[in-house]
């Protein structure tokens, strides 16, 4: 018998109404595709890229784990949805994570009772696999006075961008490509790692070409000066009302190749309709990204974590 019931396309024709009464049950997503899943990823206001199945399936293509994705229903309603990955660390114990290599994930449920059936599975299923932890991964508020160093992700007000970033000295251009990018420069900082292949390059056309296949298509931005001299390429995605910076990488060696590359992408989201930018920090951030950090209502990625013995808790 499965540790969980495997979900399948809803089939009944029951009303909304009589849905939400049922008690929810939870189901574990193993297929290729799930429209239920992803449309409620899609129509919840806190669900992200990160959360869908598509993700899911670049991430299975660039790292080691295997994928639990659950979902709590009510009827043929989903409530709530909690991807895991399955994953051993270095020195060989297991975790199940929400999500590896990826800036947040974590439950996404706005139903009182399906919250705590999630985490109550999600430790079972840790317990199964023979994780003694699982780890989640949010953005919240930067604390005042910090120092970014050794990378990161952070998520920046596209409102906030625009206003700090000179946009009056650089001209950006966009293009929409539906297929993989190609090998990308070797200075781009990827939003996930590269610890599983050998080159960013490749790590790229896997997500994008996973992103691609469930229709979420991705732009690469080219931002020049105003001497027409190439700043910086990027390659990014809109879903819902953020903007994703998959990858990017200034072309100068100056602080204002940064600023350029920003405030294209920005300007280019701000069209589309984003109000957030999700993006990777380089390893040794210079004095422009510093200076996002004072921006207002900018987040970034923490990890929370939780043992598997007793309640989940809150």
């Amino acid at each position: 018998m499965p540790l969980l019931p495997r979900l399948r396309e809803p089939l009944s024709d029951a009303s909304w109404q009589a849905e939400l009464e049922l008690p929810p049950t939870v189901w574990l997503v193993d297929e290729p595709s799930c429209a239920a899943y992803d449309a409620f990823v899609r129509g919840h206001a806190d669900g992200t890229l990160y959360h869908t199945l598509a993700w899911r399936d670049g991430l299975r293509s660039v790292a080691p784990g295997e994928p639990y994705y659950l979902a709590a229903m009510r009827g043929d309603t989903v409530v709530g949805v909690l991807p895991l990955f399955a994953e051993k660390s270095a020195d060989g114990a297991c975790h199940l994570v929400s999500l590896p290599d990826t800036p947040a994930g974590g439950l996404l449920t706005d139903d009182d009772e399906a919250r705590p059936l999630l985490r109550e599975r999600a430790v079972t299923l840790a317990q199964h696999v023979g994780a003694s932890t699982v780890h989640t991964r949010r953005f919240r508020a930067w604390p005042q006075a910090a120092a970014l160093c050794n990378g990161g992700w952070l998520r920046v007000p596209v409102a906030e961008l625009l206003r700090s970033t000179r946009t009056s000295e650089a001209r950006h251009t966009a293009r929409f490509a539906g297929r993989a990018t190609g090998e990308p420069h070797s200075r781009y900082v990827p939003l996930l790692p590269t610890r599983c292949v050998h080159s960013a390059g490749r790590t790229l056309n896997r997500i994008v070409t996973s992103l691609a296949a469930a229709g979420i298509h991705s732009a690469h931005l080219m931002a020049r000066d105003r001497a027409g001299n190439v700043a910086g390429v990027a390659i990014w995605t809109i879903f819902g009302q953020r903007a994703y910076v998959l990858a990017y990488t200034p072309m100068r060696a100056d602080r204002c190749a940064h600023n350029d590359v920003l405030a294209g992408i920005a300007h280019r989201a701000a069209l589309s309709g984003a109000r957030q930018m999700d993006l990777a920090c380089p390893a040794h951030p210079d004095a422009h990204f510093q200076s996002l950090l004072n921006l207002n209502g900018v987040e970034h990625s923490i990890e929370d974590s939780f043992g598997t013995e007793g309640s989940p808790g809150e």
